[in-house]
């Protein structure tokens, strides 16, 4: 006899407004409510809250779960007078939170917002419990593909197809193993925020908003994150594919480590497989996995892309 799927709790669409700009989030409420941190959930380029829209109801089941739609994306304000800077997400981190009256919550980041977003905790560790990192890049040596992404932001011709109806499906079939979810609805779901000009020149100008030197910043203060780190990361990442170095890197630099490869997901691990995702971040956050594993083991098993214990 088959066992009844679990009932997952229902995701809700908010606007608030943090200082002069209207933004828009997600938000999934347990069914019980818990003493357990909220999950702050961060995109990166050129997504929106929406990745996270299938591993959302499972995390909600036994802890709120809020993922932002950041200035520039989404459904989000997409101002032009601003710098998309290391500090300027810091700053609106700070109110995002502090409007919804959270002192502390658990961070999941990817792409570009796990630049964001670790700069944000390393300034800010008090108000972080535990930090999971999903295909995201920390570190100020870029891989050849950043840096060839960052060139051809600058190019004239190339950063208009990049942020183009074109470029944004493009993006998908990129950052996916799994081609075959890439669907029309997917496809025309990333490209309704840019449809306005305006709107895809935020979009380039948020791409190159974090600088190397604010790269330099974060890398000196990462090794302040005592907390808990969870690195999650696809395999077969053709747009950061130098993911498996990162972690080598924050594992011989952090306390508490653990890192788990999916072989079969790409960039976009949370389109690949909502489900394996879904289940490994709840795990993380709810604390099932073991203690103690010694730095030698830990390196050891991340190459062969084994399950670490924290």
């Amino acid at each position: 006899m088959s066992s009844k799927p679990e009932i997952t709790p229902q995701m809700q669409s908010h606007f608030i407004q943090v200082d002069e700009l209207r933004i828009h989030y997600r938000e999934v409420l347990p069914f019980q409510e818990t003493d357990a941190p909220p999950i702050l959930l961060l995109h990166g380029f050129p997504t929106s809250s929406l990745l996270w829209r299938n591993i959302m109801p499972v995390l909600g089941r036994k802890q709120r779960v809020i993922a932002v739609d950041l200035p520039g994306y989404g459904e989000s304000d997409k101002p032009l007078n601003v710098s998309y800077s290391f500090r300027y997400y810091q700053r609106f981190l700070d109110r995002f939170l502090d409007s919804l009256g959270l002192a502390q919550i658990n961070l999941v980041v990817h792409d570009t917002g796990g630049p964001i977003g670790a700069y944000w905790a390393v300034h800010r560790t008090d108000r972080v419990r535990q930090l999971a990192m999903l295909n995201t890049l920390v570190f100020s040596d870029f891989s050849w593909a950043v840096m060839a992404f960052l060139f051809s932001c600058k190019l004239p011709g190339i950063r208009s197809l990049l942020a183009s109806p074109w470029g944004l499906k493009t993006s998908l079939y990129l950052g996916m193993n799994h081609h075959e979810k890439v669907d029309e609805e997917l496809i025309q779901q990333i490209q309704t925020p840019f449809t306005e000009k305006r709107a895809r020149k935020a979009l380039l100008k948020a791409g190159v908003g974090l600088t190397p030197a604010g790269f330099k910043d974060l890398e000196k203060l990462l090794a302040g994150l005592t907390m808990p780190v969870g690195i999650f990361y696809g395999a077969k990442d053709l747009i950061l594919p130098d993911m498996p170095k990162t972690a080598e890197r924050l594992i011989a630099m952090l306390p508490d480590v653990s890192v788990v490869s999916l072989p079969e997901c790409g960039h976009f691990l949370q389109e690949d497989d909502p489900e394996q995702v879904s289940a490994l971040l709840a795990d993380f956050f709810e604390g099932t996995q073991s203690n103690g594993i010694s730095p030698e083991e830990k390196t050891e098993a991340s190459v062969k892309g084994e399950v670490l214990p924290l």
